[in-house]
């Protein structure tokens, strides 16, 4: 009678434990798809949240693109006005709308820059890669007139020329960015943008450098329009002074406000007072003169930001804008494109 009890007692504890196990088990289970089911959950709102991000950012990108057109299309239609490009245009105005079916604060804007009022980088080496004199003196002078080294000049210099020997006392080439870590060399080439100058200078020489000049296409030597250069890049011109700049700026000041207009032709600022003297004291301003400067352009920088919920883009693209003649349309078309700074 006491065995049938204590086995019976045993039995009963027994099957305590194994309910309890089991309801210990139960609860665990339940704990874990509850952790999967909201795991899943979450990670599947990540996934929509990063895919509204992906498609609002390709949206905006569309927009940016569809901004770069009409930029070019503005381009096209002022060439087919007149020869002449000056400040007072209209691609010269900012433009700024709403985004189409965007939410409230979404908005495109863009701008376009003549890159012709910037000196140009690869004028500083001739086609077969040899540094140009007459361009490196002009570059030193820019450079001086923003405070900056006038050796940096002979640095960039270096970096375009098909040379190996550093030119000048603050040239560089190979022997010293090797040295630096991490390593790399010269790309003994035309630059492709004016960023490529950050591997040859500080950011805060670049900074204050970058507005003032432009890398534009290989083997294309260009002149500097007279009508959309700022005070630096006209002074840095040869046999200018100060006082000549500013009786030029100041005739091209009194062309925009009373006439809506710039300089029509290069003859224009020659038959200034101050340029007719420099005529009379160099034999060959005239034709130095012409020889770097016009009125009209031919390359443009196209800068757009888009905004279209949680997307945003920043692009800016250089266009080319080419002279009809020869039997050749006018065309307008993009040669390079970036995300961020040029």
């Amino acid at each position: 009678m006491c065995r049938n009890s204590l086995r019976s007692s045993s039995f009963r504890r027994a099957g305590r434990r194994q309910r309890g196990i089991a309801l210990i088990t139960a609860v665990l289970i339940t704990a874990l798809i509850a952790i999967i089911a909201v795991t899943m959950a979450s990670e599947q709102q990540l996934d929509i949240r990063r895919t509204g991000n992906i498609l609002d950012r390709a949206q905006a990108w569309q927009f940016a693109l569809g901004m770069e057109t009409i930029a070019r299309l503005a381009l096209r239609k002022d060439a087919e006005n007149n020869k002449t490009d000056h400040r007072m245009e209209e691609w010269n105005k900012p433009v700024q709308f709403p985004a189409p079916d965007g939410a409230e604060g979404d908005m495109i804007g863009g701008r376009i820059e003549d890159l012709q009022g910037r000196f140009n980088l690869n004028n500083l080496v001739d086609e077969k890669g040899n540094i140009d004199a007459r361009q490196l003196q002009q570059f030193k002078r820019l450079l001086t007139q923003l405070d900056l080294a006038p050796g940096l000049a002979e640095r960039v210099a270096d970096w375009i020329d098909a040379g190996s020997t550093p030119h000048g006392l603050d040239g560089a080439e190979d022997d010293e960015y090797t040295r630096l870590d991490p390593s790399y060399r010269t790309g003994n080439t035309y630059l492709v943008s004016p960023s490529e100058l950050l591997l040859m200078m500080t950011k805060e020489e670049f900074q204050k450098l970058a507005g003032f000049v432009a890398a534009l296409p290989r083997g294309k030597k260009t002149k500097i329009n007279v009508n959309t250069a700022p005070k630096e890049v006209l002074g840095s011109l040869e046999y200018l002074s100060s006082a000549d700049v500013e009786q030029l700026l100041k005739q091209r000041e009194q062309l925009e406000k009373q006439n809506s207009r710039g300089f029509d032709k290069i003859d224009e600022v020659l038959d200034l007072p101050a340029f007719q003297a420099l005529r009379r004291q160099h034999r060959d301003f005239e034709r130095y003169f012409k020889g770097c400067c016009d009125v009209a352009s031919h390359f443009f920088l196209v800068s757009v930001f888009a905004q279209f919920d949680k997307g945003e883009i920043t692009m800016r693209s250089v266009v080319e804008r080419s002279a009809p003649g020869g039997g050749k349309p006018l065309r307008v078309s993009t040669l390079l494109r970036t995300q961020g700074d040029y």
